[in-house]
């Protein structure tokens, strides 16, 4: 069962994942979060391999220069590292106090701050990349059938919608043709005409 967390400053409330729910739900939301507050790229991203020269921009659009030092570049470098080290920061600990309690065993030998790597373990736990599991999800794509008897067309629409999420997930992306054939394919005889 997940439950809301509540962060400050956000109408957004990402849901805490306890390693049951469905992992490819949550990390998009959970994507959606951290860039909407700045931090997906440290997540994401090795922080030692990306620029933060749009971050660097004051409001006019010139760049900062730090003012104390000598020399700007080492001055600039170092003003950089601490944005980049406490948008890490700020990444990690949301990050923990989206995951369960039972799940931080997980991730309790990265050094505290480092969210990419947080992230990695996440991914290489939860995310099945298997051609077995892609094989499974294809099949099931290509045989969903709506069921007027035992479903609403919400709940169908929502078992495809996550089955071309999961493939997403593992890779494929499924063309906008291919998903209306599959739709269309699905629909029960009642809608021959419509089809």
């Amino acid at each position: 069962m997940s439950e809301s967390v509540a962060v400050e400053g956000s109408g957004i409330r990402p849901t805490r994942f306890n390693g049951k729910s469905i992992f490819s739900a949550w990390k998009f939301k959970t994507l959606a979060y951290l860039q909407s507050l700045g931090l997906k790229e440290v997540v994401v991203d090795d922080p030692d391999m990306f620029s933060l020269k749009d971050e660097m921009k004051t409001p006019s659009g010139t760049t900062a220069v730090a003012a104390s030092g000598s020399d700007g570049v080492s001055s600039s470098s170092s003003m950089k590292k601490n944005v980049v080290k406490a948008k890490c920061e700020k990444a990690y600990s949301i990050l923990l106090n989206l995951l369960e309690d039972q799940l931080i065993d997980l991730i309790v030998n990265v050094e505290p701050g480092d969210a990419h790597h947080v992230w990695k373990i996440l991914l290489d736990t939860f995310e099945v990349k298997s051609t077995a599991s892609l094989c499974h999800r294809l099949d099931l794509l290509m045989s969903i059938r709506f069921d007027l008897e035992k479903e609403t067309f919400d709940v169908f629409k929502g078992r495809f919608t996550k089955l071309i999420l999961e493939l997403k997930e593992r890779g494929e992306v499924i063309s906008p043709a291919i998903q209306r054939y599959v739709l269309l394919r699905a629909m029960p005889t009642r809608y021959e005409s419509l089809i």
